[in-house]
């Protein structure tokens, strides 16, 4: 993983509008606290396709774009299911983040009020602002603006608990998330975790999604 990858998420600044699962009115804090979780759960609802990124710092366009496709998936959304990463990252409003990386509130923000595209429509990726330059010189840029609008989601809230990450992966859909990327990471193919190495220090942070 380069550092591009590996720094794609930048720091969303705390938000006290931000919705909970409460106030989402998704569950009550006790609900979650007392429901039964399964030792092992698989999700029925994926998204089209596996993303690789490659060197671009797109990490939060292209899990928004899975968020997407998992959602359209369990609602059995017809058409092209495949969702544009490009789109997310490109189309952010004046007061965003104007560079490269994107914070996660940002994207779901743009992905609530503007909405994402097809893939068809706008399969690019590349650095910021040239992507968004790329986009808005489309001739059809109205078009797939308004085509967006029409795959936005209607709201979002912030996860603070792993009970509420799994009732949230069980009832709604994909979680996305930030994990912080150090110097000297390390996996270990026996047990499967990721591990900070000695003597490393945070360089930023990687957007995914659990599905």
């Amino acid at each position: 993983m380069n550092e591009h990858n590996q720094n794609g998420a930048l720091l969303s600044p705390e938000d006290k509008r931000d919705w909970d699962i409460a106030a989402a009115g998704i569950a009550s804090h006790e609900q979650v606290q007392d429901s039964a979780y399964p030792a092992n759960y698989m999700c029925e609802h994926l998204p089209a396709c596996i993303y690789d990124q490659g060197s671009w710092p797109m990490c939060v366009g292209f899990a928004m774009a899975a968020a997407k496709e998992t959602l359209d998936n369990k609602e059995g959304v017809s058409g092209e299911t495949r969702c544009s990463p490009g789109f997310s990252y490109a189309e952010r409003e004046d007061d965003d983040h104007q560079g490269d990386g994107m914070r996660p509130r940002e994207a779901l923000k743009i992905l609530q009020k503007i909405g994402t595209c097809a893939w068809s429509l706008f399969p690019n990726s590349g650095n910021y602002p040239e992507i968004k330059n790329i986009l808005r010189a489309k001739p059809n840029y109205d078009k797939i603006v308004e085509e967006a609008y029409k795959h936005s989601i209607s709201a979002y809230y912030r996860i603070y608990t792993l009970e509420e990450i799994k009732y949230t992966l069980m009832e709604i859909g994909p979680v996305l998330i930030s994990v912080p990327s150090y110097t000297s990471d390390y996996w270990n193919p026996t047990t499967g975790e990721m591990r900070q190495g000695p003597d490393s220090h945070c360089t930023g942070a990687h957007a995914m999604l659990i599905v």
